[in-house]
């Protein structure tokens, strides 16, 4: 057999250790030590030999440790086990102490099985997981698991260990991160570090019953359970139990899912790729709830008329040809079960707001009518972004800018028109916004420098923006839609003027005040 073909076989099982058996990279470097001073100390077939052997000691250390090797598709057999000693570690590398594997059977004793009956869990509930719907089962689970830990954690000697991993999991008030905990308990935050990992390790090797009911439940949580487990994998779990415990305070807790990993007998680096998969869920699901807490306020500011329609209809065919060429993008709705196409990011943001809320939502259509409209003397249409039918029925018109467009002065005439519409079929009408209309101008509404701005413009009839920067420095846009507000100003963009309105505006700023209104503090 030639050197490469040796070479080339040994690298891909090397290669197929280091990739799927991340505990035996110490072995692994061991050996490529032994390489090493291989090819120092041999050449030609003398190498060839050495090399050979090599990579038959180490198939047979790894099959004597539990693993199987794989080249490419093929599944090699298993080599009859022999007697091996592993080569000493490469100079300057310190050799790890793997985890221990949970000693399942042996754990089980009656003092054990007592550990879980005071905590409410059973090795039944553990294997065979609730529904992802079912709140309740969850929870009795997660109250369970915690008592585990609650009782193995008072089974450590050492006090500071204790208060960490109680900071740190959140067994009685919300988890706090390892800066919270030095705050809290007065340390460095490499105490507590050192502390929490010192005293995961006791429990994971304690001999109390406590720490061994708290080994049993972790590893039955993420190695076992019923056929369930392939929908259901470990961090998703993890995430639901923790959310579950802390469903008060939403909060989330990376100290949970990487103690659980370890006393599941996980590497230090399985552990930390456990819970970094439980944060991404939690980050996840945490949009999903600000999103729909958006679409609250959003209906919170939405105006609506007297007389509602009872089940306003949806259509599901736009009235504006939206495609690939006048649209930032589009994604798969699952609430309306087709494509969505959106004109901005503020657009996107939009709707998965309402795919968030769905169920609150019955279904929604992009660009839905044309209005036509008539302003300053010229026919024009307006396409409003969004019609939506809630649950109840009732129908709801959206416009979606950012907060400062709103208050421009054709889109003051816009919205007048579409708020008249919207009273004739029976619907409400609301603004989604970049940032709250109450948070865009009630700063400018506290400090009132509108008034000042009110008052340039009714001395001057038309402030361009030059002058208006000269005569206050310090105004801002909210400064100009709080003006809006509050006076008969039209505030235009091109080019950027601010002009006191006429008599015949005064139907169209009224209408608009309504809505604004709605999404003031009352």
């Amino acid at each position: 057999m030639g050197t490469m073909g040796v070479s080339g076989e040994l690298s891909a099982r090397l290669y197929q250790i280091l990739t799927v058996h991340a505990d035996a990279s110490g072995v692994v470097r061991g050996l490529f030590a032994s390489t090493i001073r291989a090819e120092l100390c041999c050449s030609g077939d003398e190498y060839d030999a050495a090399l050979h052997a090599l990579g038959e000691r180490v198939v047979r250390l790894l099959v004597a440790h539990g693993y199987e090797y794989r080249i490419g598709d093929a599944r090699h057999a298993p080599i009859p086990r022999e007697a091996e000693v592993a080569p000493p570690p490469a100079p300057g590398y310190k050799r790890r102490r793997p985890a221990p594997a949970p000693r399942l059977r042996d754990d089980l004793t009656p003092a054990v099985l007592a550990e879980f009956a005071r905590a409410g869990v059973t090795l039944a509930q553990l294997m065979a997981l609730p529904e992802r719907t079912d709140r309740d089962a969850w929870l009795i689970l997660a109250e369970g698991l915690f008592s585990l830990f609650e009782a193995a954690i008072a089974g450590l000697a050492v006090s500071e260990q204790r208060e960490v991993l109680t900071a740190r999991l959140g067994l009685k008030d919300p988890p706090l991160s390892q800066q919270g905990t030095a705050f809290a308990l007065g340390m460095q935050r490499g105490s507590v570090r050192a502390l929490e990992y010192k005293a995961i390790s006791e429990i994971r090797d304690g001999a109390w019953p406590a720490a061994a009911a708290l080994r049993i439940a972790s590893h039955t949580l993420l190695h076992h359970g019923s056929s369930r487990r392939d929908a259901l994998d470990a961090a998703t779990v993890l995430h639901t139990l923790q959310t579950s415990f802390h469903a008060e305070t939403s909060e989330h807790s990376p100290a949970t899912s990487l103690a659980l990993g370890r006393l599941a007998g996980l590497t230090n680096a399985e552990a930390q790729r456990l819970k970094d998969d439980v944060a991404v869920r939690h980050a996840e699901q945490q949009r999903e709830r600000n999103r729909a807490v958006r679409f609250g306020q959003l209906l919170a500011g939405a105006w609506w008329p007297e007389r509602i329609h009872p089940n306003y209809p949806v259509g599901t065919i736009p009235a504006r040809a939206v495609d690939a060429k006048n649209n930032v993008g589009s994604f798969e709705s699952a609430l309306n079960k087709r494509v969505i196409w959106f004109e901005s990011y503020l657009e996107r943001a939009t709707f998965e707001q309402f795919e968030a809320a769905a169920a609150h939502i019955a279904a929604y259509q992009e660009q839905p009518l044309s209005l036509p409209y008539i302003r300053d003397d010229a026919q024009r249409a307006f396409y409003p972004d969004v019609l939506l039918r809630l649950a109840d029925g009732r129908g709801l018109l959206i416009e979606i800018k950012p907060a400062w467009q709103v208050f421009l002065y054709e889109n003051v005439v816009k919205i007048s028109h579409a708020i008249q519409w919207c009273e004739q079929e029976g619907i409400g009408f609301a603004l989604a916004t970049d940032t709250g209309i109450e948070a865009f101008i009630a700063q400018a509404l506290a400090r009132e420098r509108h008034r000042k701005i009110a008052h340039i413009v009714h001395e001057s009839r038309t402030v361009a923006y030059p002058a208006l920067r000269a005569a206050l420095p310090d105004a801002k846009f909210c400064d100009c839609a709080a003006a809006v507000v509050s006076t008969d100003i039209r505030w235009s963009m091109k080019p950027f003027a601010l002009v006191a309105a006429g008599t015949d505006d005064a139907l169209h700023f009224a209408r608009f005040r309504r809505l604004i209104a709605c999404s003031l503090p009352h």
